[in-house]
């Protein structure tokens, strides 16, 4: 049975606390708001679906606030501009995820821009920030079907490729890029950005170890450009390294790597 007092008191208490904050800009409120959601997600009965969905969103809610606020306040005092701006824009975007506003999404955009234009060259993370805005940019297309954001997360996360050597970091980008090529052809029936996405996932699933826990989600996206391009083009091969691809996915996710 869950403790009805704690749960629904903690909630409450997390609402008042976390109203202050809104009205006072106070950091400590926030984070005894964040500590009062949790304890309800806690003890909220598991088949309470209703009322643990709107605990859960609150709390999440509260998180993307804490990060955005933790960025507001490194302004003056963060030796590094570019990392402030670029998790003001990812909190942003994840706000944006969970609401679907259109102007969270422009102020996401807008400050990974500013994080990019201010990260010197050479900068550690300049192709987390190229990522993150491939992932804005992609976001939008997909709301406003423009182009010209398509083309932009495509060439964002080509340079987010670009910017990391052949190691554990590459792989996570070039799924990204594979996805964006692959929304192209879908938009434009671009062939070239067909067979782009087919090599792009070919390289990330090759340079991924085998016991690498993101092994799967890179050999389901070089799968699934595989058999888009055998619906296009017809090609028997095609579909049978889809097959092949889905299948090594299934086997290392259910079994780990085969000795």
């Amino acid at each position: 049975m869950a403790q009805y007092p704690l749960l629904f008191g903690s909630f409450e208490h997390g609402i008042v606390v976390e109203e202050r904050f809104r009205s006072h800009g106070r950091l400590e409120n926030l984070e005894n708001a964040i500590v009062d959601y949790e304890k309800a997600v806690k003890y909220a009965e598991p088949n309470h679906g209703v009322c643990r969905s709107n605990y859960h969103r609150r709390l999440e809610d509260a998180l993307v606030a804490y990060r955005e606020k933790v960025a507001e306040l490194t302004q003056d005092s963060h030796p590094d501009e570019a990392i402030r701006h670029y998790k003001l824009g990812d909190a942003s975007l994840e706000r944006f995820s969970r609401h679907g506003k259109l102007e969270d999404l422009d102020k996401a955009i807008s400050s990974l821009w500013k994080a990019i234009k201010l990260a010197p060259d050479g900068h550690l993370e300049q192709a987390n920030f190229r990522n993150r805005l491939g992932d804005a940019l992609l976001a939008r297309f997909e709301r406003l079907d423009s182009i010209g954001d398509l083309d932009g997360a495509i060439s964002s996360y080509q340079k987010a490729v670009d910017l990391t050597p052949d190691d554990v970091h590459k792989p996570p980008h070039l799924h990204r890029l594979g996805g964006g090529l692959e929304a192209r052809f879908n938009r434009l029936d671009d062939l070239e950005a067909l067979d782009g996405a087919v090599s792009t996932h070919q390289q990330a699933v090759e340079l991924t170890l085998d016991d690498h826990p993101d092994k799967p989600l890179f050999l389901d996206g070089l799968a699934h450009a595989q058999e888009v391009r055998f619906k296009r083009l017809h090609d028997l091969k095609d579909m049978e390294n889809a097959v092949s691809s889905k299948r090594k996915a299934t086997n290392t996710s259910k079994f780990g790597p085969s000795a």
